[in-house]
């Protein structure tokens, strides 16, 4: 199963901002040993558009034996500018 999560960044105004990257995480529910686990990323068009499609084997990393059907995602994203700030 694959999900597509679709977006438009603007400025307060309502003005696109372009070439931003955007990048999706899952954030683990116990002690985040490994980071929570990142499901995609995305540079925003000119229209401020972006789209991010990840699979259900994106919410699990190798080893992680805490996610379970019960584990409802918990997504989030990050924004960051052209000169790299988050």
């Amino acid at each position: 199963m694959s999900f597509e999560l679709k977006g438009t960044l603007t400025d307060s105004a309502g003005n696109p901002l372009s070439n931003y990257t955007i990048k999706a995480f899952d954030k683990d529910p116990l002690i985040d040993l490994l980071g929570d686990d990142p499901l995609g990323s995305a540079v925003t068009l000119d229209d401020g558009t972006f789209k991010i499609t990840f699979s259900k084997e994106d919410f699990k990393k190798p080893g992680e034996w805490w996610e379970s059907v019960m584990n409802e995602p918990e997504l989030y994203l990050k924004i960051i500018d052209k000169d790299g700030t988050t």
